[in-house]
């Protein structure tokens, strides 16, 4: 935790998880203390294969957010 008490959440949209797996990396060399995975932006996500893929190689703590329906446009199945 930061010493001043206060975490650093950095939200990141890709539209592959090579490229959200990238962005992880990033967020941590640039200072975040967690990201937020916005998943609902990587095209065809298929949870059961995406999520084990980009919680194995996550360099900080996660928050994993898929946002559907009228709250997110972008997807759609």
């Amino acid at each position: 935790m930061a010493k001043h008490g206060c975490l650093l959440c950095a939200p990141l949209i890709a539209t592959t998880v090579a490229e959200m797996i990238d962005h992880m990396e990033l967020a941590r060399e640039q200072g975040a203390d967690i990201v937020e995975l916005r998943v609902d932006h990587i095209i065809d996500f298929n949870p059961p294969s995406h999520l084990p893929m980009l919680l194995s190689r996550k360099p900080l703590p996660v928050i994993v957010t898929f946002r559907s329906g009228k709250t997110k446009l972008l997807y759609e199945k």
